[in-house]
């Protein structure tokens, strides 16, 4: 085992490039992703707070990915994420539908049971998402086959 399989890019990405940014979704459901069909689904709790476990990963704030912010996750040597990454552009986030201030600052991804991945510089957690009509980045997981 190697740890979840994150998709690529976003939900919402069209030209399947990892530092775009994607759709904004508000709660979309418990676990399913149903923009990707039956294969893929929301990243559970357990998965979010391991992209920020310093025993596992590496979550560093990158500057420039291909001139996109965003928190870039790197799995370490010896653990069951060793070899795996992922890159979340810091795509901000919508209120009511309304584009916020606070893109390429900040980034909110949803996870299941209405959990969600905060990032910015300096500053990463899971927490609980209390509001459920705002707009947040979805990088789905592949389900276990």
């Amino acid at each position: 085992e190697n740890g979840p399989k994150w998709a690529v890019f976003n939900v919402g990405v069209t030209d399947g490039k990892p530092e775009s940014y994607g759709g904004y979704f508000a709660q979309i459901g418990d676990t399913e992703v149903p923009q990707w069909g039956n294969k893929w689904r929301m990243p559970d709790e357990a998965e979010l707070l391991a992209l920020l476990n310093s025993e596992k990963c590496t979550a560093t704030w990158v500057g420039d990915f291909n001139g996109v912010k965003g928190l870039l996750c790197t799995g370490k040597v010896g653990t069951i994420y060793a070899g795996n990454r992922v890159f979340f552009p810091a795509a901000g986030s919508t209120y009511d539908g309304n584009p916020q201030s606070d893109v390429n600052d900040i980034c909110k991804y949803r996870g299941s049971y209405t959990r969600y991945l905060y990032f910015g510089e300096g500053n990463q957690f899971v927490s609980t998402a209390t509001y459920m009509w705002a707009g947040y980045s979805v990088r789905a997981v592949l389900k276990e086959q």
